[in-house]
């Protein structure tokens, strides 16, 4: 028989890692009876995405625990492009198949140039494309 059992993945515990098994050794036990193997259960967290990950990175976390990732995007104009401003999981909250992680990205503003007379011909006032303004 195989159990598992919680461990917080900074345990560096592999998932086909043997924890114990029952009987334990040295343990005498009869003919027909069952053993369990104890194998770690890894329970993994979300880290803070806004502390320097990339979006390479997030994405490749969300593969790796098999996470719907939604990407959305923030005009900030104060910060580099493709920063992550903020995700929707609390850090150090469990990571769960399946789950969708929401985070946020900055992106430049998107100048568009229209003349004064309102044709496009590529002079005059600029348009910020997110607010219209």
């Amino acid at each position: 028989m195989i159990e598992t059992e919680p461990v917080d993945e900074k345990e560096k515990k592999k998932e086909d890692e043997v924890l114990k098994i029952k009987p334990g050794v040295g343990e005498s036990s009869k003919f027909g009876e069952t053993i369990t193997i104890i194998i770690p259960e890894v329970k993994y967290k979300y880290p803070d995405f806004t502390d320097g990950y990339t979006l390479l990175q997030i994405e490749d976390f969300a593969e790796k625990h098999e996470l719907n990732l939604q990407i959305k995007y923030k005009t900030d104009d104060s910060l580099p492009e493709d920063t992550i401003i903020e995700q929707d999981r609390a850090k150090d909250s469990d990571v769960a198949p399946g789950a969708t992680l929401t985070i946020t990205v900055s992106q430049k503003s998107q100048i568009v140039e229209t003349p004064e007379d309102g044709t496009n011909s590529g002079e005059g006032e600029t348009t910020d494309t997110e607010t219209g303004e």
